[in-house]
């Protein structure tokens, strides 16, 4: 009887916010009229390789549609190097900490995105 008609709520308890991380709309690009009037019905799609978008010196991106599967999947890896990590024990160590400072810092802001099937990883 009291959990049907509380006479006070804890303020503490909050729903959270909205995740910006999920979608609203979850079309497919390939299911777009556009995309099904370009497919030729002799082709084996499984066996075409990804279109080079973007080939410069520090970027290079990628594309192909999953019209098999039918799974949208993005993948993003990012290099950042540098010879001065390695230089001297002193400075991996450095190096390392501030891995995981930077780790423990994104967490609070990534937790949304990996609650989305998003997820990152740092090392050095």
């Amino acid at each position: 009887e009291e959990w049907d008609h509380p006479t006070e709520i804890d303020p503490r308890l909050r729903l959270p916010g909205l995740n910006e991380f999920i979608p609203d709309d979850l079309s497919l690009r390939c299911d777009d009229p556009q995309h099904q009037s370009d497919l030729d019905p002799d082709f084996d799609y499984r066996k075409e390789h990804p279109k080079l978008l973007v080939d410069t010196p520090k970027l290079r991106m990628w594309h192909k549609m999953d019209r098999t599967f039918r799974v949208p999947k993005t993948s993003i890896r990012l290099q950042l190097s540098s010879p001065n990590i390695y230089r001297s024990p002193r400075s991996i160590t450095l190096n390392r900490i501030f891995s995981n400072v930077l780790s423990d810092d994104l967490n609070s802001y990534v937790y949304d995105a990996s609650v989305a099937g998003c997820n990152y990883h740092v090392s050095c």
